[in-house]
């Protein structure tokens, strides 16, 4: 087997045991986005009557029975109803008694295969969120402008390449979620949105987005996943409220010097964005928690990214990073380091200097030996050394009292020191 395929083996084997991807920080992010969607269905849920919640939960009744009873039961509900959700009920048409209620402020219609929108919705003025996620639609009617309470919009996993003129009149649209639409590139209308908070273009096609997103100012989350972006806007600099921005898999190549002028940034995510450097100014996000670069090219890191005291989780797997600078003992607050991939051939000692460490990743390198002064990181609970040329378990790690994880496979161990068992035992840890 070649080195190269050797290589790449190892990185397949790391993504399916969930290091080289960053578990922690997807987790994370997993539970963001469900914590923002919680706190969205939480802002805009009414105090439903009793009454209204049973109509509602025979409509739902109705359409998981049978779809073909939703149009009946439809009919004989309460005008007063305020929420029907007929998600997966396999709905050709949206019935036309149900665009008929005045009250209406909460209408799913994901998973039904519609195809199109009647013109009738947008003279549902009372609607908040409408989620109309994988609907078969390839075009949205030029109605939403009428939707003038429109504050949650779902329509990701369709197959839209334009939106309509009438929607950028939505200026209490605060959470968008269109991912997964075949757009290719946003009008500069889009930038009179700004009432958006939370904004999802993951997989749209976009190579470019307009001057004018700069004009969303009130966005405080940001997802574009794997576009083909190669450049962004400098008018991005003015996303002065901006705390997560993810990016990863796109084709940036490098950042622009705009980025660190988001400042309220805390969470920054550029895996697989073919980036051999960072920009000047880096610093600037000194709010920066999370700080994911796995998967570029980098050679080596600035000596002012030890300057981002705030940083928690950083993570530099499938680099090329053979050393780190001096500087980097001054991030007091760091957590979790993961440096897999990086062909390290000896742990850099800055490391031991950084006593907060909890979680220390180095699987998937060239280690032969750990510095003694590994004893050093007191409060390390997770050690990943597989997958590196060690003979041994390094004695130095008999210290680490608090460790609870202990990965060393798929080295060429040639003994084990019976400490390593009493370790384990006094500690709950395990291999």
């Amino acid at each position: 087997m070649s080195k190269k395929h050797h290589r790449r083996n190892r990185r397949g084997q790391r993504n399916r045991r969930g290091r080289g991807a960053a578990p922690v920080v997807q987790a994370a992010a997993a539970a963001e986005e469900r914590m923002v969607q919680a706190a969205a269905a939480a802002a805009e849920e009414r105090v439903v009557p009793a009454a209204a919640a049973a109509e509602e939960r025979m409509v739902q009744a109705a359409a998981a029975e049978n779809p073909k009873e939703v149009v009946r039961v439809v009919r004989i509900l309460d005008p007063s109803i305020t929420r029907i959700f007929l998600q997966e009920s396999d709905l050709r048409t949206i019935p036309e008694e149900l665009l008929q209620l005045p009250n209406l402020s909460w209408l799913n219609l994901s998973y039904n295969p519609l195809g199109s929108i009647p013109v009738e919705l947008g003279r549902m003025k009372s609607l908040v969120t409408l989620n109309l996620t994988q609907c078969g639609l390839q075009s949205l009617p030029d109605i939403f402008g009428g939707l003038t309470n429109l504050n949650h919009l779902y329509i990701e996993n369709n197959l839209l390449v334009a939106l309509p003129d009438s929607m950028f009149q939505l200026t209490h649209l605060t959470y968008l979620i269109m991912r997964r639409n075949p757009m290719a590139s946003l009008p500069d209308a889009f930038g009179r949105l700004t009432g958006l908070v939370n904004l999802y273009l993951d997989q749209c096609d976009l190579a470019t987005l307009p001057d004018t997103f700069g004009d969303l100012v009130n966005l405080k989350s940001l997802h574009l996943n794997d576009n083909p972006l190669v450049a962004l806007p400098d008018s991005i600099s003015q996303l002065s409220n901006l705390s997560y921005l993810q990016m990863s898999r796109n084709r940036l190549g490098h950042l622009p010097a705009a980025i660190c002028q988001l400042t309220s940034l805390t969470n920054l995510y550029l895996d697989a964005c073919g980036l051999t450097r960072l920009p000047d100014m880096f610093d600037a996000l000194t709010r920066l928690e999370v700080l994911s670069l796995t998967n570029n090219q980098l050679t080596e890191l600035p000596s002012m990214l030890g300057r981002l005291a705030s940083l928690k989780y950083l993570y530099l797997d499938d680099n090329a990073i053979i050393n780190l600078p001096d500087t980097m003992d001054g991030l007091s607050h760091l957590t979790v380091l993961s440096l897999c991939g990086n062909g390290l051939k000896e742990l850099p000692e800055v490391i031991t200097r950084i006593t907060s460490l909890t979680h220390l990743r180095l699987a998937d390198n060239q280690l032969t030996s750990l510095p003694a002064s590994i004893r050093s990181l007191t409060q390390l609970c997770m050690l990943d050394l597989s997958s590196n040329r060690l003979v041994r378990v390094p004695d130095e790690l008999n210290d680490l009292r608090s460790l609870k994880r202990l990965c060393v496979h798929e080295n060429p161990l040639t003994e084990v020191r019976k400490w390593v068992g009493t370790l384990f035992y006094n500690n709950g840890a395990y291999f």
